[in-house]
This record gives C-alpha cells, structure tokens and sequence, in this order.
C-alpha cells in the first residue's frame, strides 16, 4: 500500500483494487489494536490504517475539483490516518474512523490551502471565520436567537466591520439565520468546532453519526430524547421547544431547562473527545451557559 507518497497515473487502478480488497475492524479489534500502537508496534499501526484506506479514499474523493489531483488527495488522506492511527486511544468508546475523519480532513485542507488559500480564502480569514462561527454558536445557545452581527463582534472584541468583511468572504457557509433554524447546521457543528470547512459530505456524516450517538449515551432517556427533538436527529426536522412539550406533556420552560441541562453533559463528554485531536486552540463544544 501507499501511503502519504506521491502516485503516479499508473498507480490508481491498482491501488484502487488493493483497497475494495480491505475489511473493516470491529470496535474489539482496534481497542487491542490501539494498545499495541501504544507499545511501538508498527505491524499493529499499519493494520489499523490498512483497514480503513477505503474510508480515507473516499473522503478524499469528495475533495476531487478543488485544485488538487487525486492522488494528490489520495496521499494526503492517508498521511492524515496514518497520524490519527498513531494517537488513537480505543479505551474512549469512539470508533477509529470517527476519531480519524478529522486528522484525514485536516491533511487534505492543509493541502488544499498550499494550493488554493483554503478553497480562495486567506488563511487568517479562514481562522477568523472559525472563529466567528464559534461564537455565534455559543452565543446562539445563550440567547436562545440568532446574534445580531454587532453581539458577535463585542464578544470577539473585535469591530463590526471586520465581522461582516469575514461574512462576506465565504457564501457558502452556514448562515446565522441557519444556525437560528436548526435547519442547515448538524448537531455536531453546534457542539464542535472542528475547524470548520463547508458542510460535511456524505460519506464523512458516517464519522459525525457514530459520534453523535456516542455523545448522547452519556444523557438521560428524556435528556436524549429532548436533543434529539430539537435538533432533528431522526430525520423528521428539528422541532421547537413549545413542539417538544406539547408532544411530552412538559412546558416550554421545562423543555429548555431540560435541554440546557443536556448540552452542558455534552459540553463535558466532548471536550473529552475532542481533546485526543490536539487541534491549535481548544476547540468550542458547547455554549457557556
């Protein structure tokens, strides 16, 4: 296999069937595997990335149009499972591949910004993008409303102009009217913030599920069943609290309180998770509330 080397054309087919060849670990096999890396054991790290090549090579496909060629993308996928193989803890609870859809993402902006400034954007915009969404998802979670462009920019410190300039830039990303709705923006883009990028393609919502769902096991059966509500997470569409308490004979009152009682657990079972990243920053999980 090949992995984080340049291909030539020649390469691909044959790389492409090595990988439909390769099969996926159970949670077991990558806990045992995991302690092995742990210990130095290479044999242990290249089975663990051997096994999920064709979930690297799908997510770099996703990327194909953006600059780079496929190998090139292909390449950087893997550097990026091949560095979340080596700081993956399996004694967390979280699936390798959920744990690695970041690194490998990561890889592939990182290539993509050498090539094309992070999809045409500078990368100090880019940084105060994130930054920008971060807060008006915390202060979304707050004020129970969409900020207004001035809150955000007080919260920042920094002037309204240069706020609305960092607005301006990007189009494609998730409008504050989006995150007031609950319509366009994913759970785990409200209790993350993985160095946002555009939405996250299909094939790496298998990493976000896996990881929502471990997320809400550390909630109580109504605590869970009030986030999942709210935020659509069975695919009927997010309801709004005065929704959810009709349906479970609770207030509105009630089912706010519930709801911020189950986000601040949130707020500590993903700092957990999120702290095995060892992203620049520490990265914004849940509001203060």
């Amino acid at each position: 296999m090949i992995l984080g080397k340049q291909f030539k054309n020649s390469d691909l087919g044959s790389y492409f069937k090595d990988v439909r060849k390769t099969h996926p670990l159970t949670r077991e096999e990558e806990q045992k595997l995991s302690e092995r890396i742990k210990k130095g054991n290479l044999r242990a790290r290249n089975q663990l990335v051997t096994a999920n090549l064709r979930f690297a090579l799908d997510v770099a496909k996703r990327y194909q149009g953006r600059g780079l060629p496929l190998e090139d993308l292909i390449s950087s996928a893997n550097l990026g499972l091949l560095e979340a193989a080596k700081r993956f803890d399996g004694k967390n609870g979280v699936r390798f591949i959920t744990y690695a859809v970041w690194w490998i993402r990561r890889y592939i902006l990182k290539a993509l910004s050498g090539e094309q400034h992070l999809i045409h954007l500078p990368g100090h915009v880019v940084d105060l993008l994130s930054k920008v969404q971060r807060v008006s998802r915390e202060l979304q979670q707050t004020l129970e409303r969409s900020p207004t462009t001035d809150e955000i920019a007080a919260e920042m410190n920094e002037t309204v102009a240069k706020v609305q300039l960092v607005l301006n830039s990007n189009r494609d990303v998730c409008s504050f009217d989006d995150l007031g709705s609950d319509q366009d923006c994913s759970l785990l883009e409200k209790i993350s913030d993985p160095r946002i990028e555009d939405k996250l393609e299909p094939v790496e919502q298998i990493g976000q599920t896996e990881e929502v769902e471990f997320l809400l096991d550390s909630l109580t059966p109504r605590e869970a069943d009030v986030v999942r509500k709210y935020y659509g997470l069975d695919g009927l569409g997010g309801d709004n609290l005065a929704e959810i308490g009709r349906e479970l004979d609770l207030s509105r009152e009630r089912v706010r309180q519930i709801k911020t009682s189950a986000l601040k657990h949130l707020k500590v079972r993903a700092r957990g998770l999120y702290r095995q990243l060892d992203w620049s920053g520490e990265p914004s999980v849940i509001s203060h509330a």
